[in-house]
């Protein structure tokens, strides 16, 4: 899915395909990894105003930490995706 939206230069899709990546290792309990994809899906998504999208990502980023027990960078992320949806 992600070379296929790369090839279509579709970057608002790449974004959502890799935050959908990280949500499939978030969900196997591969937390570290899925924190790579949503990393990606935010530099990806940044270049959109769609804060959403980016909002939802940096919230599953927030869960993400605090299942690895980093709740300081997991309240950092939860903040700011709170931050984004309430504006």
């Amino acid at each position: 899915m992600v070379k296929y939206r790369k090839e279509l230069n579709a970057d608002y899709d790449l974004g959502a395909s890799y935050h959908n990546l990280g949500n499939v290792l978030y969900g196997n309990k591969n937390y570290q990894e899925g924190l790579a994809y949503y990393d990606t899906a935010l530099s990806v998504l940044t270049n959109f105003k769609d804060k959403e999208g980016y909002s939802a990502c940096l919230s599953s980023m927030g869960s993400a930490y605090y299942q690895l027990d980093e709740t300081s960078k997991a309240l950092k992320y939860l903040k700011e995706a709170y931050s984004l949806k309430k504006n």
